[in-house]
């Protein structure tokens, strides 16, 4: 099971585990969580130096955290929302596989 925590006090999103739903390598569910955190971060380092993002990563584990400029905080939730919105929707899709939840 994947599990997803969006932190929204912190601007940091948590992905850990594996999906199971098919084989490695073949894994629609592992695939479609991974280009959503793939995305996240992309968005981060694209925008680094007004949302100075902190990415950690090792197979089965990413979280990425960011600390926007006062300037830039309501862009960055958006974008964590946005990107949290697709793992919600992962999750409804395949609750077997997925878990989404903020704390």
């Amino acid at each position: 099971m994947i599990r997803v925590s969006y932190e929204t006090g912190n601007h940091c999103m948590t992905m850990d585990g594996h999906a199971g739903a098919g084989e490695y390598g073949h894994d629609i569910v592992c695939a479609a969580a991974s280009i959503l955190m793939h995305t996240l971060e992309a968005t981060a380092m694209d925008n680094q130096t007004v949302l100075q993002p902190s990415v950690s990563k090792r197979k089965g584990y990413a979280r990425i955290q960011c600390e926007p400029t006062k300037r830039n905080k309501r862009r960055c939730e958006d974008i964590y929302r946005t990107i949290f919105r697709g793992y919600e929707l992962l999750a409804q899709q395949y609750p077997e596989h997925v878990t989404a939840y903020t704390i």
